[in-house]
């Protein structure tokens, strides 16, 4: 349509208006995942900080009423820019602790409890819908919680599920806090497990 002089809009809205049946049911799923989640969200985070700070997600829809009124006033911009600028492929989530935006206000600390706090939501919910934990892998986590926020996420995944986590540091862990664990180095290329804190290969 930005190279033909005619451009067809009776196309475009029989392709909106078969798009937007989709549209809505995906923001109707979205919206009824992102309350679930909160559920376990907020639960998790007093766990992990011990505090009573509520840790909420927002779902963001980028159309939030007559979506086909919203799609007609941006034809002439999407034929522009040659992309839909708005739907649900434009929807966004934001994180807020007790109102205030995490991005802006809060600490470091903060941020990272509310990341894991969605991560370890997510394997609860998956559990309680498929009866099953998956396997957890957190990348370099424990080395920029304090130590009261590690022992409670240590606490918080024994028993639970099978865990992967890499750290750069070992001597900064717990280790006394995990009841069964392996621990394994990359030296050189070579991966070598431990054996009564003597490496092997």
């Amino acid at each position: 349509m930005q190279l033909n002089k005619n451009e067809d809009m009776m196309l475009l809205d029989i392709i909106t208006d078969q798009l937007i049946g989709y549209l809505e049911e995906v923001v109707s799923q979205r919206e009824e995942f992102i309350n679930k989640i909160n559920e376990y969200t907020n639960k998790i985070y007093k766990y992990l900080s011990n505090s009573e700070d509520n840790l909420q997600i927002k779902y963001l829809p980028s159309i939030k009423t007559n979506y086909k009124r919203e799609f007609v006033n941006k034809y002439k911009y999407d034929i522009i820019t040659g992309t839909t600028n708005i739907g649900a492929h434009r929807d966004d989530i934001e994180f807020y602790l007790n109102s205030n935006y995490i991005k802006t206000h809060s600490s470091q600390g903060e941020m990272r409890s509310s990341v894991l706090s969605v991560k370890l939501a997510l394997i609860d919910f998956i559990y309680d819908y498929k009866k099953d934990y998956p396997i957890l892998l957190l990348d370099d986590v424990l080395s920029e919680l304090d130590e009261d926020r590690q022992n409670n996420l240590i606490d918080y995944i024994q028993n639970k599920t099978q865990n992967f986590i890499t750290s750069t540091e070992i001597n900064g862990i717990n280790l006394k806090k995990i009841n069964d664990y392996k621990l394994f180095t990359i030296e050189n290329g070579y991966i070598k497990e431990s054996d009564n804190n003597e490496w092997k290969l």
